[in-house]
């Protein structure tokens, strides 16, 4: 309802006002009898209702939406993080970005969601367009490793093409991830001209034999230009042929770095290099449907909230509120009383992977019983 003027003014005592200066009179309505300017409560509602329909009715492209949104929030990573575990409360699958489909963001894909390649962390929109149009004139979908790595990263910045192997947006080239980081710092300790010499003249699909055929000295046929350098590649080989560490992809590192350059970890969870999580008896998002009976859940503390027993026989001592999650969802709110909190709160840390005793009341509230490191 608008008004000109006010036709009442009615005491009602003392109350505390602050003074607030309007820019425009249609940013006034009135309540009650009462003029306001908190007119923009009307907008949130009506985004709230607007938002709520969406989620129920079109999931899928809500949350494609809202997670294409999340870069504008303060913490772009924490709002991933969190809209992925709700989008698997709707059995919607999240997938991590992929060259093969040159997208630079969220994207509905076959009933999914995809990363885009521009919302990977390190992949900013200079180095995105760069990226992109390094890559035209090529069929992504056929791309293979040795080609990127050859005619492709010389092109684009070390950091790029680390984040885009890390956050799985080559795996469709089927080589490991810890492969084609070695292989690419290999690559970037050759010269410019080593480099060339190989692009030039070489098909090989492997960067082993390019190294190989590489490594004599151009009067010999090769593309090094000194002994010197014939001795650096020669070391380069063996380092191939006898990797100082395993170049094998562990579940737990896929997860660190999927949740440093996504926000959230997608393909692999740290819990899947636990061996005692198949004792596992049900899921997180099993539990907050309500699965009832004997429960173990193997999980990891997302965030723990420490607090004080305010009444009862434990008043005064010390308990947790938890937030723990797997591959199927998050369970907030958890809580761990004083009497397990005394004896397994040293287990209770961000990021630690846990298997939990918990038990349901009547009620349909949950507790912690146990906690076991796994």
């Amino acid at each position: 309802m608008n008004a000109s003027k006010i036709v009442k003014v009615k005491k009602v005592g003392k109350l505390p006002t602050i003074d607030i200066e309007i820019d425009n009179d249609s940013h006034v309505y009135y309540a009650n009898g009462i003029a306001t300017s908190n007119s923009h409560a009307v907008a949130y509602a009506s985004n709230g209702f607007h938002s709520a329909f969406c989620k129920t009715h079109f999931p899928l492209q809500f949350f494609c939406s809202y997670l294409d949104g999340a870069k504008n929030k303060q913490k772009p990573l924490d709002e991933i993080r969190i809209l992925v575990n709700d989008a698997r409360k709707f059995n919607i699958s999240v997938l991590p970005p992929s060259l093969r489909d040159m997208q630079p963001r969220f994207y509905i894909q076959q009933g999914s969601v995809r990363f885009g390649l521009g919302e990977i962390k390190q992949v900013g929109n200079a180095a995105l367009n760069k990226l992109l149009e390094t890559l035209k004139g090529y069929d992504t979908a056929a791309l293979a490793w040795y080609t990127y790595l050859t005619k492709i990263t010389p092109h684009v910045s070390s950091a790029v093409s680390t984040a885009l192997i890390s956050a799985g947006a080559l795996d469709y080239f089927n080589v490991p991830r810890q492969r084609m980081l070695f292989e690419l710092k290999i690559w970037d300790s050759l010269t410019a001209k080593e480099q060339q010499w190989i692009v030039d003249n070489l098909t090989d699909n492997n960067l082993l034999d390019a190294l190989k055929k590489c490594a004599p000295p151009r009067k010999a046929g090769g593309g090094c230009h000194s002994i010197k350098r014939t001795a650096v590649l020669t070391d380069l080989i063996t380092s191939l042929e006898n990797p100082p560490h395993s170049l094998r992809d562990t579940s737990d590192w896929i997860a660190w770095n999927e949740e440093k350059y996504l926000g959230v970890a997608l393909t692999a969870t740290h819990l899947d290099a636990c061996m005692d999580a198949s004792r596992a008896t049900c899921t997180c998002k099993e539990l907050a449907e309500g699965f009832t009976g004997y429960i173990l859940l193997a999980c990891e503390i997302q965030d723990v909230v420490q607090k004080k027993v305010k009444n009862g026989p434990n008043a005064g001592k010390d308990m947790a509120i938890i937030t723990v999650s797997d591959d199927t969802g998050t369970i907030e709110g958890l809580p761990v009383y004083s009497n397990v909190w005394e004896i397994d709160g040293p287990l209770c840390h961000n990021n630690n992977t846990v298997l939990l005793h918990c038990e349901r009341f009547k009620e349909g509230n949950l507790s912690v019983k146990k906690i076991y490191q796994i």
